[in-house]
């Protein structure tokens, strides 16, 4: 990986360290890795750690496209470094933005704060009944980045960190700000709503979590009632994937002749 970088953001000492620690791969912790995007962990100097979250823009599946994005100031790390930097100054519980960088080779790199704690994602899993005081803090951020007038885009529990002062959220490159109450912050709640209900969270603490997100009061029972139908329609689309893909499929698992460029792909948590 080459470590020649361009920075957006003069913090001379921040990318020195950045720099060094991508030169020396011992000095960072791999967090994370796809075709998309590689996650490092990476020791702070003299305050917390810091993540590097790595867009393969010209090394990953589609370099022409995202180079031509990037161009246009609408790539990924480009939107989740606005988006970011909208929520700091909002107050939103999001990780804090550092540093914006684009390497030699077409790669883009954010810099942000590293949010210790385990994904609410892994927490459900091994509890889904009883992380109630957990999914009402959740409820409460959501609120509030909902009523700052943004919507998250790809709300689910692994994109919530259980910190250790309470839940953030992570994963902003879908972000967009919108009206409140708007088709995206509803999406948004059905999102969240289905992914709760495949970690089997009872039904009722799913809706005290789509309530207290909502703020009842202020909403009223219709923005309920579409977060539902939301929520349902999400459903509905999962298992007529999971249909295809099953219909795909021959005894044994092996893919049927002639498909083969519909085969399964993994389904988001």
């Amino acid at each position: 990986m080459s470590t020649r970088l361009r920075w957006r953001h003069d913090r001379l000492a921040l990318h020195e360290h950045i720099e060094a620690a991508l030169a020396n791969p011992d000095r960072s912790e791999l967090v994370a890795t796809s075709r998309q995007r590689t996650l490092l962990r990476v020791a702070g100097r003299h305050e917390s750690d810091h993540l590097l979250k790595l867009f393969h823009l010209r090394s990953g599946p589609h370099p022409w496209r995202e180079a031509a994005k990037f161009h246009l100031g609408v790539a990924a790390p480009q939107r989740e470094w606005r988006a970011l930097g909208a929520l700091a100054s909002l107050g939103v519980r999001a990780p804090t933005p550092l540093g914006l960088a684009r390497l030699q080779g077409g790669d883009a790199l954010i810099v942000s704060s590293f949010v210790e704690g385990p994904t609410l994602h892994a927490l459900l899993r091994a509890d889904p009944a009883g992380r109630r005081e957990d999914l009402a803090a959740l409820a409460d951020v959501v609120r509030d980045l909902h009523a700052a007038g943004w919507a998250h885009g790809d709300l689910h529990p692994g994109n919530v960190i259980a910190g250790p002062d309470g839940p953030v959220l992570i994963d902003w490159q879908r972000a967009r700000a919108c009206r409140p109450g708007s088709h995206r912050q509803i999406e948004d709640l059905g999102r969240l709503d289905h992914s709760l209900a495949t970690l089997d969270v009872p039904a009722e603490a799913r809706a005290f979590v789509l309530e207290r997100a909502l703020g009842s009061e202020q909403q009223g029972a219709q923005a309920l009632r579409a977060v539902r139908a939301r929520s349902r329609r999400i459903r509905r689309r999962h298992a007529r994937r999971r249909a295809r893909e099953q219909a795909v499929e021959r005894p044994g698992g092996q893919p049927s002749s002639g498909n083969s460029r519909h085969s399964p792909s993994p389904t988001r948590s």
